[in-house]
């Protein structure tokens, strides 16, 4: 019996998007990356991964393949990862550039001010 190869589906063009939908489209994620004083500064792996809307599985990925910095350890089984790297690829990925983040004075250690590690 021949054995039977499964197809991989015909490559679609991207869909055209008119100017004012692409400036549209652009202003809605410069809007999206304003920082905001509210905003924690660090994301455990499970919301870091909501927050880019991806699988947990596919932070990691990224991390792997240095889309993503390796994240801080704050301890032997936490790992947090920075806002400002998470939305720097999310600007990446729409082809935005990436709005400058405000420098924090601070002696060197890490700021954990704002993280968020509850569940």
């Amino acid at each position: 019996m021949k054995k039977q190869h499964r197809r991989a589906p015909p490559a679609t063009a991207a869909p055209v998007v008119d100017p004012a939908t692409a400036a549209a489209i652009r202003k809605a994620v410069l809007a999206e990356l304003e920082i905001t004083a509210a905003a924690p500064e660090y994301l455990r792996a499970d919301r870091a991964a909501t927050f880019i809307d991806v699988s947990t599985p596919t932070l990691w990925r990224y991390v792997e393949a240095r889309l993503l910095p390796r994240p801080k350890k704050i301890s032997r089984r936490v790992s947090v990862f920075a806002v400002k790297d998470l939305r720097r690829l999310i600007a990446k990925a729409h082809g935005v550039p990436a709005a400058r983040e405000p420098v924090a004075a601070h002696s060197g250690a890490i700021a954990l001010t704002g993280c968020v590690t509850d569940r």
